[in-house]
């Protein structure tokens, strides 16, 4: 026993006296140390893999070897952010908007995408790529006669360009964003997209919703330029609408408006994954805008498809019953949307009161209405497409709102009834 005491401590002592020099040496700093390395070492691996695919986009590789290359770059764009500056340092951007002159559709949408993970949120290269041509290249494959897969990824881009910065937004507007947003709002004319699929059905070349989104959210973004202005002052909002009204965006406007009240629209926003009453109240308040334009843009409001497309929707908002008759001189439709004629209302006396009370979007049509009562050169349209006999009911319907709202006792509600029959 007390030998083996003895190897015991003989043992423990020779453990003790013995350290690894190895291990006694490697600490903190240098775990840190090899983690950066081995991070280094990745980077440098998908650099390198950068690199490559990039050298791969050029005009004479075949079609599959590009597609593929433009797959990867997207996903490892995607995982890797930080590796969009490969681009810079190694001369990636012009290859990338060269391959934008190819005439294959799938090759060109796959472009597009890599481009779209490039300026993802990134102020900095979306100016470098503009400073580049970006934009007027964009601005052609948003025409209606490109096909609806090239327009929704071209599109994709506009709306980076809107929503970025207030310098890129400028910086589009400057490109000729304008007619590229009016443009965004005609349906596709392209002969393999003129039965298109949306929302689970076939539409023939009506309104196109996604591509209608970008437009109308875009307008209102140009619409805030007017109070950035510096200096000598801000661009008159005036100014953007009459640009716009001889874009023919107005007449588009409606047509979407229309087109996303009827099932068909309803169910394409839901399968986009757009709030269909969102959308048309910021039509409504786009067009509320452009009422309070010059003569010009009045002139342009009080065309006959877009004012019987306003009383349309009048007719069919209202929150009590008319009496409408088809009139044979008219009608109007737009992009193949078919939708019922203005509508002629008689009034026996009284309107039937709702329980509803009238809500924003008639409220936002009425406005436009009156706004274009105030300009005189206009005053004959509107009586031709019927605008009085459609009003009187509301001035009915809001007048007894008012005298119920008093023998009620609810001054509050009596307020409103007042501002809505003003």
């Amino acid at each position: 026993e007390s030998a083996s005491h003895n190897e015991g401590e003989a043992a423990n002592g020779h453990e003790e006296a013995y350290s690894d020099p190895f291990l006694a040496e490697f600490d903190d700093d240098d775990e840190r140390d090899f983690l950066e390395d081995a991070g280094r070492s990745r980077v440098a691996q998908q650099t390198q893999e950068v690199e490559k695919l990039i050298s791969l986009l050029r005009p004479d590789r075949d079609d599959e070897t590009v597609l593929n290359a433009c797959a990867k770059l997207t996903a490892l764009f995607r995982e890797q952010p930080s590796q969009r500056r490969t681009l810079l340092t190694h001369h990636g951007v012009i290859p990338i908007m060269e391959m934008l002159e190819m005439s294959n559709v799938d090759v060109l949408h796959a472009v597009l995408k890599v481009v779209g993970q490039i300026i993802e949120n990134d102020r900095e290269f979306q100016e470098l790529l503009s400073l580049a041509g970006l934009i007027p290249i964009v601005a052609k494959f948003c025409r209606p006669s490109v096909p609806r897969a090239i327009r929704l990824q071209a599109g994709s881009l506009v709306k980076q360009f809107l929503t970025t910065s207030d310098v890129t937004l400028q910086m589009l507007v400057a490109c000729g964003g304008l007619p590229i947003l009016a443009g965004l709002l005609v349906p596709c004319t392209d002969p393999d997209d003129a039965m298109q699929v949306r929302g689970g059905e076939r539409h023939p070349g009506g309104p196109d919703v996604a591509l209608g989104c970008v437009a109308v959210d875009g307008i209102q973004r140009v619409f805030q330029l007017s109070s950035l202005g510096t200096g000598r002052g801000a661009i008159p909002k005036n100014d953007f609408c009459r640009l716009l009204a001889k874009e023919g965006v107005l007449v588009r406007l409606v047509a979407l408006l229309e087109h996303c009240r009827s099932p068909k629209g309803e169910t394409e926003c839901a399968t986009l994954g757009i709030q269909a009453t969102n959308l048309i109240l910021e039509i409504s308040t786009v067009l509320e805008v452009f009422s309070h334009g010059d003569t010009v843009v009045k002139q342009h409001l009080a065309a006959p498809a877009v004012v019987e497309g306003l009383l349309r929707t009048l007719t069919l908002e209202a929150p009590f019953p008319l009496r409408s008759h088809n009139r044979s001189s008219v009608g109007t439709s737009y992009g193949g949307t078919n939708a019922s004629d203005p509508a002629e209302v008689t009034l026996s006396g009284t309107v039937p009161l709702g329980e509803e009370e009238i809500g924003p979007l008639v409220k936002s049509l009425l406005k436009c209405i009156k706004n274009l009562c105030m300009e005189p050169t206009v005053l004959d349209r509107l009586d031709a497409a019927g605008v009085i006999p459609t009003l009187v009911p509301f001035l009915a319907y809001c007048s007894q709102m008012s005298k119920l709202s008093m023998s009620e006792g609810r001054p509050q509600s009596n307020r409103r009834a007042k501002r809505v029959g003003s």
